[in-house]
């Protein structure tokens, strides 16, 4: 059988996006959009919790996200898949974008010198796990997002000049409306400009404060089609790791937490984290007999702290431990020995 068959509308859900200066009514509208979408619908708000003010106007769940990084997005909208919300607003995604920024320019200085082009090796994958987790999200998505502000100098009807403020770029990764069936740019008038339109009923045009009845509108195109045929579940990618894997790649983070500009106060904090990880892989590792592992079976981080020239190995750290208390610390020099 070929690779292509003929295509037929599917029912899809919604992937909408809206952006606009601060008082032009994104939280509004993307509250009011859902309301006509779905009975069940969830907020993740990072806007300091800005979308409870309307929780007399209408009917939703919300999750006040304190802790603004990629992670927590992702965990949060996991969560609102599992319980099943028919609409989920993410207000704003703006916050998740300054938040990696930050750190990309601290993971620079601290580990690439100061070269943030580098840092990006690590900040690009977790922008693509955000967008899975839009993608993933079983329900209909609505994703509001800051704009950079610029002011421009108007005539009024006076005949004076006068600042206006307006909207300019998004204030999310380069590309990000790809990702999205609807565009819409709100301006401080509570319109709102269709600049992408997937179903092709709205494209280009200018509503004027779109609500309940234009959510509405956009849940029968698409609920239109036949029903999309079952995802297959998705593999967990940890599972296919074998604890010999779990442990090179603790090995491989002992190494990475040595080339850091980090205090040796940081980086015995950071190794102990990674002494927690041990704790847990060392019986799966010593089932398997799938890597040669050190003989001394109560020291096998101390070993690894010994042969990268962080620590003494053990049966030395044990005479120091006569010396200076059996409870000391490793002392790490601030370079590894040749």
């Amino acid at each position: 059988m070929g690779s292509f068959k003929k295509a037929d509308k599917t029912q899809s859900k919604l992937r909408c996006a809206m952006f606009g200066p601060p008082g032009s009514g994104k939280t509004f509208t993307a509250l009011s959009m859902a309301t006509g979408m779905g009975s069940k619908i969830a907020v993740i708000d990072s806007e300091r919790g800005s979308a409870s003010k309307y929780a007399d106007r209408f009917e939703f769940d919300a999750c006040n996200l304190e802790d603004r990084s990629i992670e927590a997005y992702i965990k949060a909208i996991k969560e609102a898949g599992e319980e099943g919300y028919d609409v989920l607003i993410l207000d704003s995604l703006t916050h998740a974008w300054q938040e990696l920024l930050e750190e990309i320019d601290k993971l620079a200085r601290a580990k690439y010198n100061g070269n943030t082009f580098s840092a990006w090796s690590e900040g690009t994958p977790k922008q693509k796990q955000l967008v899975n987790a839009l993608y993933d999200f079983p329900g209909h998505l609505i994703a509001t997002m800051r704009v950079k502000i610029e002011y421009v100098m108007e005539t009024t009807k006076g005949g004076k000049l006068a600042p206006k403020k307006v909207g300019m770029a998004a204030e999310q990764g380069k590309g990000i409306e790809y990702e999205f069936d609807l565009l819409m740019d709100l301006t401080m008038e509570h319109l709102a400009t269709v600049s992408k339109d997937r179903t092709g009923k709205f494209q280009d045009e200018i509503l004027d404060k779109p609500g309940v009845e234009f959510g509405k509108s956009l849940l029968a195109w698409l609920s239109e089609g036949k029903a999309p045929e079952p995802k297959p579940p998705k593999k967990d990618p940890s599972a296919e790791r074998t604890p010999a894997d779990r442990y090179r790649e603790m090995i491989n983070r002992l190494d990475d937490i040595q080339k850091t500009k980090k205090s040796e106060k940081e980086k015995i904090e950071e190794i102990l984290q990674v002494q927690k990880r041990w704790d847990l892989t060392k019986p799966d590792l010593e089932k398997t007999k799938s890597l040669h592992v050190y003989e001394n079976g109560s020291q096998e981080i101390l070993n690894a702290l010994g042969v990268l020239g962080w620590a003494p190995p053990p049966k030395e750290q044990e005479k120091e431990g006569t010396k200076e208390g059996a409870n000391s610390e490793p002392k790490l020099p601030l370079e590894v020995p040749a």
